[in-house]
């Protein structure tokens, strides 16, 4: 019996040791597929009502607010800068400071950019922007919430209608931007800015 049982305990070892060696291989051959990797938001777009940008966008297939406020404008290194406060759901009560560089622009259809010798012609004269792209540095905890990238860039059209504040806003913004890049008189660059902060500054209305 004693014989009968070793010669079985040895008979059913290769089997079993060749069923184990099968299923380490075929555990082997099993391939975890990695989590996709999710993008980065990188581009939004807003429309400006009087100084704020406001606008949706879908993350995780779920739709969320932002809003920004522009209150401030700043030359810095030969550049235009806005400051403004920023809000992004599901915080949308909450308002965060950035710093807003335009990152570009493209002009009205209908009015298109007068040509760089036209650079004498009065302000209120020259159109505004069609588009404005703007480039901002949101807040760690915003980046986070919302997954955006670094810079976020924002696509800012104007509301059409009862809106003129917003378009005097834009007007300066992009005569601004033409004067730098036309290296214009600095005095008159100044008047310029002192406008458009006079209608950023949320005081006056």
């Amino acid at each position: 019996m004693f014989l009968l049982a070793h010669g079985v305990i040895f008979t059913g070892s290769p089997a079993a040791a060749s069923q184990i060696s099968n299923q380490h291989k075929a555990n082997q051959n099993i391939k975890v597929s990695a989590p996709a990797r999710v993008e980065p938001l990188r581009v939004i777009n807003g429309e400006m009502q009087g100084r704020t940008i406001a606008g949706q966008f879908i993350r995780n297939g779920r739709t969320s607010n932002f809003s920004l406020t522009l209150t401030k404008a700043e030359i810095v290194g030969a550049k235009l800068e806005l400051l403004g406060s920023v809000r992004t759901s599901p915080n949308l009560q909450s308002a965060q400071n950035v710093r807003v560089k335009i990152a570009g622009s493209m002009a009205m259809a209908a009015n298109p950019w007068p040509h760089a010798s036209d650079s004498d012609e009065a302000p209120q004269e020259i159109s505004g922007c069609g588009v404005l792209f703007l480039s901002l540095e949101l807040p760690a905890q915003s980046r986070t919430a919302i997954g955006a990238a670094r810079p976020l860039q924002i696509g800012v059209m104007l509301a059409p209608l009862d809106n003129h504040l917003g378009e005097e806003i834009n007007k300066r913004i992009c005569t601004i931007v033409r004067m730098l890049d036309d290296k214009s008189d600095s005095q008159r660059l100044s008047t310029v800015v002192a406008e458009l902060n006079r209608l950023l500054d949320t005081r006056q209305s």
